[in-house]
Parts: C-alpha cells; sequence; structure tokens
C-alpha cells in the first residue's frame, strides 16, 4: 500500500525491471524507495510479494504507477529502464521534473 507521507524521505526508482528492482533492493539497505511499475496492473491495493534472484523485496521497498508520484516524493532519481523506453519514459518524467531532481543514469 502506498503511504501518504509526503516528505522527501524516498530514493525514486524508475523501472521495476530485474535489473531497476535489484537497484531498489541495493538502495533499500539505507533508504526507503519508491519503485516505479510501468503498468498499473503490478500494483495492488497491497504490495504483491516480488523477488529478486530468489530474495523478496525489503518491505521499505513501496511500488507506485504514477510517476509523478515518484517527481513529488522524491529528489533523487534513478531511471532503470531499457534505452528503447528511455526517451519516452523521460518526455513523460520532464512535466514534473524540478531544478532540485538529481537522476542518477
Amino acid at each position: 500500500m502506498i503511504s501518504k507521507n509526503t516528505s522527501h524521505d524516498y530514493v525514486g526508482v524508475i523501472g521495476a525491471g530485474s535489473f531497476g528492482t535489484t537497484v531498489a533492493s541495493l538502495l533499500a539497505r539505507n533508504a526507503n524507495v519508491l519503485l516505479y511499475v510501468h503498468r498499473q496492473d503490478n500494483t495492488k491495493e497491497e504490495q504483491p510479494i516480488r523477488t529478486v534472484v530468489g530474495h523478496p523485496l525489503a518491505p521499505n521497498i513501496i511500488l507506485t504507477y504514477q510517476l509523478s508520484e515518484v517527481a513529488e516524493r522524491c529528489t533523487v532519481l534513478f531511471p532503470v529502464v531499457p534505452s528503447r523506453s528511455f526517451r519516452a519514459m523521460l518526455k513523460q518524467l520532464a512535466l514534473w521534473l524540478k531544478p532540485h531532481h538529481i537522476l542518477i543514469h
């Protein structure tokens, strides 16, 4: 379930493929992570049990399907999407980006 905490205490990971979930899992060791899932049907009322290489996702990884939420709640963003989708994703994300955002790619 997505928490309504509006402070910028989350790190955003955009892309929930194998590499994105691995990055999110590594970040979750030291930070709360908001993980953007491209398709809405991947997020439910309650967070589904997901695994990366046989390991469950940490409880401080929260799933969302809204890029706007990632931009609103996170200052540091890790866009981790396939190269063929990168440009389209950035065009969508650009609507919510502000000068304070830090993108690490």
